[in-house]
């Protein structure tokens, strides 16, 4: 299914050590926001002008921090996509549920599985959050609705076994979407020796009755996912730039027009031509750590 992911807002309200967006800042972006009524909106028409099947992704930011927007959203463009969240999940309740269940939400929680893991994503005032987070997937079990988890692998934490292990009492898990790290340059950055033992415990992890639900991250040697962002979707920060990948959000370098003025051809040639020319991979987190295993 083709994809338009959404920023729909720049504040968060975790302080996750190894987030690609820096908080919200994406690339030392000083005015934080949230995206307009009227942003979004070109921005869904672009996408469904392109796009016959499509599916908008909220995300920011923390995108539950501007529900409002999401509300109108989503009742104005019922039955014409399919949404999706992506969330830290600090800001679920019962309301907010009982709404993307009625609208058939995908939802995705980013969620380390164990406590050392989660330890690495604090709250604003720098306290954990894993309790919290483990309550709303408990209440989402408790509805009985489907939900995802995301997974991120970090220096010295790439021990995929011991988190799915952590995971093995949630019922209502459909998928776990493990991803490297970003490189942002910080003590959270993957090694080679960290790409060699996740090589290693991918065997000790595959003993776990969640490893079937696994989608192992794109550059992983173990996956054969292609990325086709800029492809089948595009992103659009909350300023209404478009960028191929969510990922390259406030990289100039990578930002493929203003929605004000965007066509098609932007969106195709230039996302391919970039891919072919090389320049990609000294940006691209996943052409990052492929060279980590060559």
């Amino acid at each position: 299914m083709n994809s338009l992911y959404l920023n729909v807002t720049d504040f968060c309200n975790m302080r996750c050590e190894y987030c690609y967006g820096n908080h919200g800042q994406y690339y030392k972006k000083k005015h934080f926001k949230n995206m307009s009524f009227k942003t979004a909106c070109k921005a869904i028409e672009i996408a469904m002008n392109l796009y016959n099947h499509l599916r908008i992704v909220f995300f920011g930011g923390e995108p539950l921090l501007n529900f409002g927007l999401i509300e109108q959203l989503v009742k104005k463009y019922s039955g014409q996509a399919h949404f999706c969240i992506i969330t830290n999940g600090l800001l679920l309740n019962d309301k907010i549920l009982h709404f993307f269940i009625s609208q058939n939400f995908s939802i995705t929680i980013s969620f380390e599985g164990n406590y050392e893991a989660q330890s690495f994503r604090k709250d604003a005032n720098n306290r954990s959050t894993y309790s919290q987070v483990l309550e709303r997937i408990a209440l989402l079990d408790s509805m009985d609705w489907p939900y995802n988890i995301r997974m991120t692998l970090f220096r010295n934490n790439v021990d995929i076994g011991a988190r799915l292990h952590s995971l093995e009492n949630f019922k209502n898990i459909r998928e776990i979407r493990v991803q490297f790290c970003s490189p942002t340059n910080s003590i959270c950055d993957l090694t080679p020796s960290d790409m060699l033992e996740y090589t290693s415990d991918i065997e000790s992890a595959s003993e776990s009755p969640l490893f079937n639900k696994c989608m192992l991250p794109q550059d992983s040697p173990h996956s054969n996912a292609i990325c086709t962002m800029g492809i089948t979707g595009f992103s659009v920060d909350t300023n209404g730039y478009v960028y191929p990948c969510y990922r390259f959000i406030g990289k100039r370098k990578f930002c493929l027009g203003h929605i004000s003025n965007f066509s098609s051809k932007n969106l195709w040639c230039t996302a391919i031509l970039e891919k072919k020319s090389g320049t990609i991979p000294n940006y691209c987190f996943a052409d990052y750590y492929i060279s980590l295993n060559e």
